[in-house]
This record gives C-alpha cells, sequence and structure tokens, in this order.
C-alpha cells in the first residue's frame, strides 16, 4: 500500500515560514512506515509556488497512492488545503484524510461543507492513523471504532470518541528526517535550532518569549 502526504505551503509573510518542519506530518510518515505503508511526502514550501498542481500530477501518476493525507497546521493555510484537495478528487479521486489543528477545531463544519475530505484525524494522529490504516487495508470501510476520527458515510458525519491523550510520549516512534530524498529536513531542522540558540542569546531580540513559547507545558 502506497501514501502520499502533504504539507501545504505557508505564507511567505508568515513568521517561521522558512524555519517550519512538518514534524507532525514526519511523525505520521514513521507510524504508516512502520504499517508496511510506502511513503512520499510533499513539501509545497520547498518548490516553486505557482506550479503545485503539475508536482501532484506527475507525484500521482507515477506513485500511485492509494490514499493521501494533508496536514494543516494552521488556519492560514486552509483555503490552499482545499484547493489541492478539490483539484486532486476532480482528477485522481483518490480519497483524502486531512489533520491538524485547524481540522481538529473545525471538523464537523469542514466535512458539513467540503465534499473532498473523506476522514479528518481529531487531535493526536499517531494512533488514529496507525488503526485507520489497518482498517483501510481490510477493505472493510468500518471506521466506527476508530477514536478520534470524523468522517462520512451514507448516512450522514460521524465523529468517534475523543482519543485520549499519548501520556508517554517515548511510545512514538522519532519521526525520520529521511522519508523522502526529494527534502533535506535535516538541514532545516539544524538552521531551526541555530536560530533558536541565536535568539536565547540576543537580549536586543524577543528571544526570551520565543523561548518561553516554544517550551510551554502542554
Amino acid at each position: 500500500m502506497k501514501s502520499i502526504l502533504i504539507n501545504p505551503s505557508i505564507p511567505e509573510h508568515y513568521p517561521g515560514s522558512d524555519l517550519y518542519i512538518p514534524s507532525g506530518l514526519l511523525s505520521i510518515s514513521t507510524i504508516l512506515q512502520k504499517h508496511e505503508v510506502e511513503v512520499r511526502l510533499i513539501d509545497l514550501n520547498t518548490v516553486c509556488r505557482d506550479d503545485h498542481e503539475t508536482l501532484l500530477d506527475n507525484e500521482i501518476n507515477n506513485f500511485k497512492p492509494d490514499f493521501i493525507g494533508v496536514g494543516c497546521l494552521f488556519s492560514v493555510q486552509f483555503v490552499e488545503v482545499v484547493k489541492l484537495a478539490e483539484y486532486i478528487k476532480n482528477n485522481h479521486s483518490i480519497p483524502i484524510i486531512i489533520g491538524g489543528s485547524h481540522p481538529t477545531r473545525h471538523y464537523n463544519k469542514i466535512l458539513s461543507n467540503c465534499v473532498c475530505f473523506d476522514w479528518i484525524v481529531v487531535g493526536e494522529g499517531e494512533l488514529t492513523i496507525a488503526e485507520f490504516v489497518e482498517v483501510f487495508k481490510s477493505g472493510k470501510n468500518d471506521f466506527h471504532n476508530i477514536d478520534g476520527l470524523a468522517y462520512r458515510d451514507k448516512d450522514g458525519i460521524h465523529y468517534n470518541a475523543d482519543r485520549n491523550l499519548i501520556v508517554d510520549l517515548d511510545d512514538i516512534p522519532l519521526p525520520s528526517y529521511e522519508v523522502d530524498e526529494l527534502y533535506d529536513f535535516r538541514k532545516r531542522v539544524n538552521e531551526l535550532i541555530s536560530s533558536i540558540i541565536k535568539l536565547r542569546n540576543d537580549k536586543r531580540t524577543s528571544g526570551y518569549i520565543y523561548k518561553k513559547n516554544i517550551y510551554a507545558p502542554r
């Protein structure tokens, strides 16, 4: 089984867009690979912003994924996420699952108004996607026992029970930053760490606020 994961672009004016690393999708990618899913990750922040459709066509036609996952961490990304999903549905008819903080907050409204999405992961996605992919692989499409999953079927919109937060984060495998040869995430990790260190050591900047936000409790 194969899956393409898409990290939508962040507007260039958005703070930190040049350093943002899709750690959530990288974690999901690692989970999928452990469940014998071949993964292709497309980071639209690293390619020409005017030619996403051609890139998607080429990747989908060559890789032939069974389903596509899209991350949407920031609300500012959602307009583009919908456009991408509608394009994929209209031209390739591939099922799409979406996750992130924006879909988590608005899953009912999204499923009610956006037919391009088939499932929404609500909250933390690692355990939910692991259960989802096993049901998907079985071909039974019986998703009602998966906590943290919202979806639409012939009977309407369904949301299963909230999934408990993962207590021990050591239970989550470390994300592989080498999931795709197209994107050197290790370089961007080093750039991010370097930026944090500079901010923490420069009293003339808002480094203290930045550090406080990063280390805030869950």
